[in-house]
């Protein structure tokens, strides 16, 4: 027996609804029933093989195409060559740069005292008699050292002069000849006193027993000769020396200062 079904809110004038049998559920307007035995062939887009990698991509294929141990060094070949000639290139030109500063500017020989004494060249005719400076001879051992190691240093014909408070009191002839690169040599010069008179306050503090201070004065024209080129120059040397006396033929240097120009 069929029933009727009302809505709960809805219009009393709305047709009843129909009962729902057993039977299926028709299909929405607009599509076919589908019958179950028929078979469907759905297409699924596949991605595109390239043949070619495109531009973009060439440079990620090439890296994967190398062995791992190289990836550090791509990008380098001839640009690493190029740089290193041009490392070797500068190291050489400094090196001869250095060479040529070394041998064209040369270094002056330096100079020091290694003995000081006074002496008369002829005995007083009493034993008390003050050396008088006309007779006396300064024995004066220099010293030098060539700072050229690959330089031989020639020596000309010099003059040396020994001042005291001023006064020229002797004279003496440089017997420099040569030295070889990097050497010392000792060379023993022998001073005369000035034949000039010198004032008699000067004479009596000369033949006191204190400490003074004298000043050696040294010209002489020298020669470095190199592999490749010859030095010249007028070497001017002064030498200011304390001894503890003027009246010892072998004084002690208290103190000395050389300098070359």
């Amino acid at each position: 027996m069929e029933e009727r079904v009302f809505p709960v809110d809805g219009n009393k004038d709305d047709p009843p609804l129909k009962p729902v049998s057993g039977d299926k559920v028709p299909p929405p307007p607009g599509m076919a029933l589908v019958k179950s035995n028929e078979t469907y062939v759905i297409r699924i887009p596949r991605d595109q093989i390239y043949r070619v990698p495109p531009p973009e991509n060439a440079e990620i294929v090439e890296s994967y195409r190398k062995p791992s141990g190289n990836n550090g060094k791509r990008g380098c070949g001839g640009r690493c060559w190029i740089f290193a000639v041009l490392v070797a290139l500068l190291v050489i030109g400094f090196g001869i740069f250095l060479a040529i500063q070394h041998f064209s500017n040369p270094k002056s020989p330096k100079f020091s005292i290694a003995h000081f004494g006074r002496k008369a060249t002829k005995l007083p005719s009493h034993h008390h008699t003050p050396l008088h400076n006309k007779n006396a001879v300064y024995e004066i051992l220099l010293q030098v050292f060539n700072p050229n190691e690959k330089s031989v240093v020639h020596y000309g014909s010099g003059n040396l002069t020994l001042h005291f408070k001023r006064y020229g009191i002797a004279y003496g002839v440089s017997k420099l000849v040569e030295q070889g690169g990097g050497t010392t040599v000792k060379v023993d010069h022998s001073l005369h006193g000035t034949k000039v008179e010198l004032p008699e306050e000067i004479q009596k503090i000369m033949n006191d027993k204190h400490p003074r201070v004298l000043v050696l004065k040294i010209d002489v024209p020298i020669e470095v000769k190199s592999w490749d080129k010859t030095f010249k120059k007028m070497m001017v040397v002064g030498c200011e020396l304390e001894v503890d006396s003027l009246t010892h033929q072998s004084a002690k240097i208290l103190s000395q200062q050389c300098g070359t120009n």
